[in-house]
């Protein structure tokens, strides 16, 4: 018999240091509500992922994700997740919306001082990166635009000893 999956409500969706809400680290995808695979996807063109788009789960509802105070949240375009080849969630990707909006900043509220990097293009600053290393070694980083509104920042979440989570897997939006 075929169901069709229930997304959680919004009061389930507090950062912390496994994810967002019951949509965490080590899970199994089939057990978190909302997530389906992304090949099911409706708007599965809008994303280009590597290795497999078979290792790769979308949230497929509306999301607003809440900070350590309830009127303090983001709003969320797009959440994925990966797994690994076992098929637990190794990794989360997470684009805030609207872009910008003091994402770092926010963020810090709940992980404490990041570590700071900035990308540059031509000797021009184009994003920054900011990462946190939690007690339990789970890996934030926000990558942020620093110029251009426009574009999309990215929230990631992963395991901070899974280099298969860092260097196995790519996921670009599509324009």
């Amino acid at each position: 018999m075929a169901y069709m999956q229930v997304p959680p409500t919004e009061q389930d969706f507090i950062f912390n240091m496994q994810g967002i809400g019951g949509i965490q680290l080590g899970k199994m995808p089939k057990n978190v509500r909302g997530l389906i695979p992304l090949k099911d996807y409706r708007h599965r063109q809008r994303f280009m992922v590597l290795p497999d788009i078979d290792r790769f789960y979308v949230y497929n509802g509306s999301l607003k994700a809440r900070l350590r105070h309830p009127q303090s949240t983001i709003d969320i375009r797009y959440l994925l997740a990966g797994t690994n080849e076992q098929g637990f969630i190794n990794s989360l990707f997470v684009y805030p919306m609207p872009p910008g909006g003091h994402i770092a900043e926010r963020l810090s509220q709940v992980y404490g001082e990041p570590r700071i990097g900035l990308g540059n293009l031509g000797g021009q600053v184009v994003n920054s990166n900011h990462f946190w290393v939690t007690e339990g070694e789970t890996e934030i980083s926000y990558v942020g635009p620093e110029q251009s509104m426009r574009e999309m920042g990215i929230i990631v979440f992963r395991f901070f000893y899974d280099s298969e989570a860092l260097h196995q897997f790519t996921l670009a939006l599509k324009r």
